[in-house]
């Protein structure tokens, strides 16, 4: 497998969990939404006891919605980190093919030298 490759699936897989984390922060915000309007419904007919555990629940939620965002910032700082280190090993090993193409040369120019000189040699 090639680094372009690897970093590719990299990337999709980062995408895909970032993609699940932010409908996971939406749906959230829409139950707080609903909360929030119950809430208001429960003020209005005084309902002290329905109104504190709607409030008990926006603040879970709010919790919730806290950690999903704060997982999410995780994952991009990790996924830069990731690439970042994915573009550097794929710098090494181009700089180490190069050395290497570059050794095989010398060698194989080495090798000509002497076939060569041993032809003078000889002939």
């Amino acid at each position: 497998m090639s680094i372009s490759s690897v970093s590719s699936v990299s990337s999709v897989t980062y995408a895909s969990s970032a993609s699940d984390n932010s409908s996971n922060v939406a749906k959230l915000e829409k139950e707080k939404a609903k909360l929030e309007s119950e809430l208001q419904k429960a003020n209005q007919s005084k309902d002290t006891e329905k109104a504190k555990q709607i409030q008990q629940e926006i603040q879970q939620v709010d919790q919730e919605i806290q950690e999903a965002e704060s997982e999410q910032n995780s994952k991009v700082s990790g996924n830069n980190s990731g690439n970042s280190k994915i573009q550097n090993n794929a710098q090494k090993l181009s700089v180490d093919e190069q050395n290497q193409s570059r050794t095989s040369s010398s060698e194989n120019n080495l090798k000509g030298n002497i076939i060569g000189n041993m032809i003078d040699e000889y002939a």
